[in-house]
This record gives C-alpha cells, sequence and structure tokens, in this order.
C-alpha cells in the first residue's frame, strides 16, 4: 500500500528568486471583471492555506509590492485584508497584518475612511467581532495612545462611533472594549467620547435606554463615579 504523501507547506510553494518577475506579474493582474484578485477570492472561500501560499509567493525581498498586492482593490473598492477584518476572519487578518512591516502605513491604513467616512473599527464594531476588535486596538502602542483615541472618537456620516454602532446592535462586549481602551489618566477624553452625539441628538446612554441593557447602563453610572470598568 502506498504511503499518501504529505501535504506540502505554503512555503515549499515559494518561487525561485529566477521566476520572481513572473510571479509578480501574474499575481498583480487586475483580476476578474470585478477585480477581485486570486487573494479576493481565496478570502471569500475562508481558505487560509491558499491565502498562505498567495503571500509567499512575493516573499520578504519584495515587502512593497507584497504591500501592493494586499491592498488592491476590486471594483467596491474594498481590499483583501478590509474585507478580512470586516467578515471576522481572525487567522487570514493576522497574517495579512504581518504583511505591513512599517507600523506607520498600517496605522495610516486602519485611519483610513471609505465614501460614508466609516472606518474598520465602525464596521467591525457593527459586526460583532471581538477578537479583530482586540487586533485592531493592541495595533497602537502606549506611544500612539493619541493617535488611538482619534481613531475611536471618527464618526461616520450619521456622526455615529465605532461606541454606537456597536451597542445599536447589542455588542455589549465590544462595547466594553472600547471603553476599556482609555487609560486612567485620560478621564476627559473618555467622558467626551461617551457623551458624543449622532445626527439625532442621541449618545448612547439614549441607545441603552431603549433597548433595555442594564449592563451598560451600570457601566456609564460607573463611568462618571470615576470607577474603572472592567470586562
Amino acid at each position: 500500500m502506498k504511503k499518501i504523501k504529505n501535504k506540502k507547506k505554503p512555503s515549499d510553494l515559494a518561487p525561485q528568486n529566477e521566476n520572481q518577475k513572473i510571479i509578480e506579474l501574474f499575481l498583480n493582474a487586475l483580476g476578474n471583471k470585478y477585480r477581485n484578485t486570486s487573494l479576493h477570492l481565496a478570502l471569500q472561500q475562508g481558505n487560509e492555506y491558499i491565502v498562505k501560499v498567495l503571500l509567499n509567493a512575493l516573499g520578504e525581498p519584495t515587502r512593497e509590492k507584497l504591500i501592493k498586492y494586499v491592498m488592491k482593490e476590486n471594483e467596491h473598492k474594498s481590499t483583501v485584508l478590509r474585507d478580512a477584518l470586516k467578515t471576522g476572519d481572525e487567522k487570514i487578518s493576522k497574517l495579512l497584518l504581518n504583511v505591513f512591516s512599517e507600523k506607520e502605513k498600517f496605522i495610516k491604513y486602519l485611519m483610513k475612511e471609505n465614501q460614508d467616512k466609516e472606518t474598520i473599527l465602525h464596521y467591525v464594531s457593527q459586526n460583532g467581532h471581538e477578537g479583530i476588535i482586540k487586533l485592531l486596538l493592541n495595533a497602537f502602542s502606549k506611544e500612539e495612545k493619541e493617535q488611538l483615541i482619534e481613531y475611536l472618537m471618527k464618526e461616520n456620516q450619521y456622526k455615529e462611533t465605532s461606541l454606537h454602532l456597536a451597542l445599536q446592535n447589542g455588542h455589549e462586549e465590544i462595547v466594553k472594549l472600547l471603553l476599556n481602551a482609555f487609560g486612567e489618566d485620560e478621564n476627559q477624553k473618555l467622558i467626551e467620547y461617551v457623551m458624543k452625539e449622532d445626527q439625532d441628538k442621541e449618545t448612547i446612554l439614549h441607545y441603552a435606554s431603549r433597548n433595555g441593557q442594564e449592563e451598560i447602563i451600570k457601566l456609564l453610572f460607573n463611568l462618571f463615579s470615576k470607577k474603572k470598568m472592567k470586562n
């Protein structure tokens, strides 16, 4: 009886240097009629193995080209990284996040808004992906705290923050994660965040009261009592 050969690792399928230019041309083609690349399609199927193969095809020596590949937009102006984060696929999201060797470029990407003035954080908060929220918040170091607060404060075209959207959709654990992103010495900014009004002049206290979210109301009153909120 023949032994079944082990499946090759994605790294084993990386091209040799002499074939690099051909592979780059192949991968960076415009995609199908919807401008989806092979990476977009692999993500849509949640196929982590194929994503690894495609990323390893470019490899470390062509880091800038790899970033360009990951950042290609389809006809909906959506990149593979944005789609992975939106759908909550943590494994593939981590693979794609590792492409960014320069922190500054990654932070700039996170800050990017779509036509509705929404960032990735808005999408993820609305859809309830706790693991992705943690990935995004942890992307900011202590030295980048001001940028993190700026990120949290961003409003969409309806003047909703990620906090509004998380609460609106009943994602209480995400609400706690967003509130706990503020340090003890940032109480004033935290209060400003909680007091933000949407286009209907409603704060998250309005949302929580309407939805009967007792735990959130307790958290908010603890906040104003200067107590530390915990998950």
